[in-house]
């Protein structure tokens, strides 16, 4: 047994060599060594799924469709896709996305996912984070666990697994893609815009005795925005000041801007962002007010946004938002 697996993992390097880095693979699964995805779970939980090994044809998924590690691969001359659980079961069929809806075939993977699987649909709508796709394939699985294993899988052309529900204690778990690079496809498209906020809730420590010299406590706030729409796109700032981070009270009042006190150059600046480029704003905000004292207690906004100005040869028109992200937070005074 260890003299065979010797010799398939030779094999396996042999065909590495011969293959080069990037080799053919079928629409459904065109995953290769140093391709990556971020995945959101319904408990807001993020988690990166990348291919950290390649032997030949064979790509290992670190989480592959909710069923965890996994050896896959796809036929260069079909769309058959296989699985090897490192167990010594060898290669095992997990789909065939050009049978027919209805097709059912056996997988083992192990531990919640012994039985069938079976093509549910095809050309389906399914609308994540990544984007909205028209043509997914909708794989429905057996389960072998009481609150355990993947219950259903969504796989587009071109870019694989993009959803999936799997099931626990809780309940029904779904699992979507936010972003992935495959390649030379890269998504969301469009342009692109993640911020980082503090905890939704925020705790300001007051208890006695506050030193008189002690620093007024802010928040750190922070802002992305990349170019994935394949053109420059033009931004216009009547000032030096390129962003602006407000800490707004339920009554809509900005109470607090990361600008306070500060000075910028008053010269009109135009900015190209550039596609694939990303710019990236941020820093710390007071939590007070103007004449210094504390912000009370109380459920607040932050926003971040750019601070460029509508004008018709930007691509912010007028009439139009500026580019921004706007969360809720709670403070609280802790005394």
């Amino acid at each position: 047994m260890l003299r065979a697996r010797l010799l398939f993992m030779v094999m396996f390097c042999m065909l590495a060599v011969l293959f080069g880095n990037r080799l053919d693979a079928g629409e459904f699964v065109p995953w290769q060594k140093g391709d990556n995805a971020t995945f959101i779970d319904s408990f807001n939980n993020s988690s990166v799924v990348q291919v950290d090994g390649q032997i030949g044809e064979w790509v290992r998924f670190s989480n592959f469709a909710g069923f965890g590690s996994l050896w896959i691969m796809t036929s260069i001359d079909d769309e058959k896709v296989y699985f090897r659980t490192g167990d010594g079961k060898g290669k095992q069929l997990f789909v065939d996305f050009d049978e027919p809806v209805g097709t059912e075939n056996v997988v083992d993977i192990q531990p919640c996912n012994s039985g069938n699987v079976v093509i549910m649909d095809k050309n389906v709508e399914v609308e994540i984070p990544a984007g909205k796709f028209e043509d997914a394939v909708l794989l429905g699985f057996e389960t072998s666990c009481a609150d355990g294993g993947v219950l259903s899988a969504w796989f587009v052309p071109g870019v694989g697994p993009v959803r999936w529900d799997s099931s626990n204690i809780t309940g029904v778990v779904t699992s979507e893609m936010i972003s992935t690079e495959i390649g030379d496809v890269e998504l969301p498209q469009g342009l692109i815009v993640n911020a980082s906020f503090p905890n939704p809730s925020i705790v300001i420590d007051m208890e006695p005795i506050v030193p008189p010299d002690r620093p007024v406590p802010t928040v750190r706030v922070f802002m992305t925005i990349k170019n994935n729409t394949g053109n420059a796109l033009t931004y216009i700032f009547n000032s030096g000041q390129q962003f602006e981070i407000s800490l707004i009270n339920d009554e809509g009042v900005v109470v607090s801007r990361w600008s306070r006190g500060m000075a910028f150059t008053e010269a009109i600046e135009t900015r190209e962002l550039n596609n694939g480029q990303t710019w990236s704003f941020g820093g710390d905000v007071q939590l007070s007010s103007d004449d210094g004292s504390i912000v009370p207690g109380q459920n607040y906004t932050i926003r971040i946004e750019m601070t460029s100005a509508p004008n018709e040869a930007s691509d912010h028109k007028p009439g139009g938002e500026r580019i921004g992200v706007t969360i809720p937070v709670s403070i609280v005074i802790a005394l």
